[in-house]
């Protein structure tokens, strides 16, 4: 048999299969199941997305987490914020983002965002939490402290951020605060002097006041 042959008589075939399959794929019973499927595999899908949540702290307020696992078509100035932190970054470069803004302007929600969404380990905590000693917390590349400005001590906050400079981390702060009450407040003399020094070379250290409108969808 020749090839052209060949391919004809195969091509023949491979449409009669299809022509025989084609009640049984247009069948209700056939349709219910694929249905079922595929409705299986999303419900495991976000199980998976909900444990890796979970696992990273992000706030099991439903908002933020719609935001934090379908964001990627919803991109607002505060994600932005987030997205700029890393541009530009050498490795093992530290990086302080503090972002102040009142509650709605989508500060926490960016920030969840940004955790569910790092390559690498990742950290989402509250001021409150950052009280008590948190190893997975001090070594993520990515740590988020949210709700700065709640806790009267931050003493325990400025020991984070100096020990992740000297790690080479990024972490960012969220809250309804000022840049000066960040650097008064958050800061240490010696991150103060590191960051100082830095920030004329390379900016290492950014501040950004969200307001209520930020919260919309930008391009």
């Amino acid at each position: 048999m020749s090839e052209p042959e060949h391919i004809g008589k195969s091509k023949d075939r491979i449409i009669a299969i299809i022509e025989q399959m084609q009640p049984h794929l247009n069948d209700p019973a056939h349709l219910a199941r694929v249905e079922a499927y595929k409705q299986n595999r999303l419900a495991r899908e976000l199980r998976e997305q909900m444990e890796i949540a979970d696992l990273r702290g992000i706030p099991k307020d439903p908002a933020v987490r719609t935001i934090a696992l379908t964001a990627e078509f919803r991109l607002t100035s505060a994600i932005k914020l987030m997205k700029h932190v890393f541009k530009d970054r050498a490795e093992n470069e530290p990086r302080v983002l503090a972002v102040g803004g009142g509650t709605g302007c989508g500060k926490s929600c960016a920030g969840a965002w940004a955790v569910m969404n790092h390559t690498k380990l990742a950290r989402f905590r509250t001021a409150h939490q950052c009280q008590k000693i948190d190893t997975e917390a001090l070594f993520a590349d990515l740590l988020v402290i949210d709700e700065i400005g709640t806790d009267r001590d931050v003493a325990p906050i400025a020991d984070i951020l100096l020990e992740r400079w000297h790690k080479g981390a990024v972490t960012i702060l969220l809250g309804n605060v000022t840049k000066d009450f960040v650097w008064d407040k958050c800061f240490s003399p010696p991150m103060q002097s590191r960051a100082a020094e830095q920030q004329e070379v390379k900016k290492i250290y950014f501040f950004y006041q969200l307001r209520d409108r930020d919260m919309r969808r930008v391009r």
